[in-house]
């Protein structure tokens, strides 16, 4: 049975038995919503993989390999932050495909439901309707008719979000599910009006990734790297290289692995940045894009800890066998034409090994984290480098995963040094009328000034998330490392808003 639902197709139900299914997650804490039904099964695209096989010395599928995702620097599904929380196990932890990330702005009324979803990504139509051809739209009202005031925190909407995907995925149609996903011989596949409904080769409903980092590093500086621990995923080009005797139409899909709906934390490896971000026009040069510096989860002994790599000017860092990362492997030469070997570490020695830059621990509030001494011999190769910018905020922000405190270990040191940190920290901020009660957005103003060491600000209701007002006055107050004990500040009278000045900490 086939509809037309606001321009969008709505799929058949009821998938056949081989389907794989696990329990998810439980429900936010909190929740309060009788009416609504839980699916309690997560799905699995694992039935669709065709049976293992080499092609060209390849192993196939290759959704057992390292996965790499890579997005725009202003894409906000991750970045350094969100990756870092996942490599330390945060708590219901989820990087989302569009569709789930749409569904989480909606349920915490961030977004409107009857708003046009990414016109500017080629999905014009409105969230209902994306949602309603997907079979969800009644399960989002009844949550939204239990939603708090200001709808739902960001954990509990990444948790809905999850079980309504899987919701989606289990009323799909098999058959209609594979025209509209997975099949690019369809001959709607790559045309517009299919894929602004979201499917073909604008499928909104997965996390898409490649086992080709130099794939994923065009699509954009910030890179997720990953692992299907949870054989969830499907290979595009496997399937299509059985179904039609093609891999893939453009060599930017090679190696492509579809995650349905979202990952966690289990499945995150690391953190890539690269050195330029993707055009807006073309592709650029794949072979060009180098790794800045990277971060990866790793354990010494029994305590879980983050490293920081430098990029060495490589194109590819992998890890080898003695939990070392090393550089690859030059196996993309043919990338643009043929399926290639996946990325591999070059002659392990210490010339090919990746710099460590320091290990980033998980503390109780107020200690000082240890990692033995014995560690940095046992390592190898390590680097002096200022830290990058956005592991200074992070870090300046005081940032806790599941109430532990991160701190940052530099190369060669065992104890994270006491209360460090680097530019500007804010101590307090406040935005209101004279004589009144003001508002507390130091959070908002160290987001944007911590770790620099010279910024100029603009008062913003806009940007501290106020509504705008007359006749505010501002007052900021800020330390710097080289004297943490003289705190600075600067008052801006009423009305302050739109005024400009510069903090900064002197080197």
């Amino acid at each position: 049975m086939k509809m037309k639902v606001s321009g969008l197709l709505t799929l058949a139900i009821a998938f056949t038995a081989s389907w794989s299914w696990a329990a998810p997650g439980s429900s936010p804490a909190g929740f309060n919503c009788p009416q609504y039904r839980f699916e309690k099964r997560e799905f699995s695209f694992a039935g669709l993989n065709p049976a293992a096989e080499n092609y060209n010395s390849i192993a196939l599928p290759a959704t057992g390999q390292t996965l790499y995702r890579g997005a725009y620097e202003a894409n906000g599904q991750f970045d350094f932050a969100i990756s870092m929380r996942g490599l330390f196990n945060e708590a219901n932890w989820f990087v989302g495909s569009p569709l789930h990330w749409g569904l989480s702005q909606v349920l915490k009324k961030a977004w409107d439901i009857n708003a046009p979803f990414l016109p500017n990504g080629g999905l014009p139509y409105t969230l209902s309707a994306y949602f309603q051809s997907r079979g969800i739209l009644g399960d989002v009202q009844t949550l939204m008719s239990c939603a708090p005031a200001k709808g739902y925190s960001q954990t509990a909407a990444n948790i809905l979000a999850a079980d309504l995907m899987n919701k989606a995925f289990a009323a799909m149609g098999k058959d209609n599910f594979e025209n509209n996903f997975l099949n690019i011989s369809n001959p709607v596949y790559y045309r517009a009006d299919f894929q602004a409904q979201g499917f073909g080769n604008n499928a909104v409903d997965f996390i898409i990734s490649s086992a080709y980092d130099q794939v994923a590093a065009v699509y954009g500086k910030k890179i997720l790297v990953m692992k299907d621990t949870r054989k969830r995923a499907v290979d595009l080009g496997f399937w299509n290289k059985k179904h039609n005797d093609v891999f893939w139409h453009h060599w930017v899909d090679n190696g492509e692995i579809n995650t349905p709906g979202y990952i966690t934390a289990d499945e995150l490896l690391g953190y890539q940045s690269r050195k330029t971000d993707r055009p807006q026009v073309g592709w650029g040069g794949y072979y060009a894009n180098l790794i800045d510096y990277a971060i990866y989860r790793h354990k010494i002994g029994s305590q879980n800890v983050v490293l920081l790599l430098d990029g060495q000017n490589s194109a590819c860092m992998t890890k080898g066998d003695d939990s070392r990362y090393y550089v690859c492997e030059q196996n993309w030469g043919n990338i643009t034409s043929d399926v290639v070997p996946y990325p591999t570490t070059a002659t392990k020695n210490y010339k090919t090994q990746i710099g460590l830059i320091g290990v980033f621990v998980l503390c109780d509030a107020g200690q000082k984290c240890t990692i033995p001494e014995s560690f940095w011999n046992d390592y190898g190769k390590t680097v002096t480098r200022p830290l990058p910018i956005e592991a200074k905020k992070f870090l300046a922000a005081a940032t806790t995963v599941d109430g532990k405190e991160v701190q940052f270990i530099p190369s060669g040191q065992t104890v994270a040094p006491a209360n460090a940190f680097e530019g500007i920290k804010v101590i307090s901020a406040t935005f209101g009328k004279p004589g009144a009660k003001k508002s507390n957005v130091a959070k908002k103003a160290a987001e944007f000034l911590n770790g620099n060491t010279e910024m100029e600000y603009k008062v913003s209701s806009k940007f501290l998330g106020l509504t705008y007002e007359d006749g505010r006055e501002f007052e900021l107050k800020w330390i710097c490392p080289k004297d943490p004990k003289d705190v600075q500040s600067v008052k801006i009278d009423a009305p302050a808003e739109g005024k400009k000045f510069t903090v900064k900490c002197e080197d």
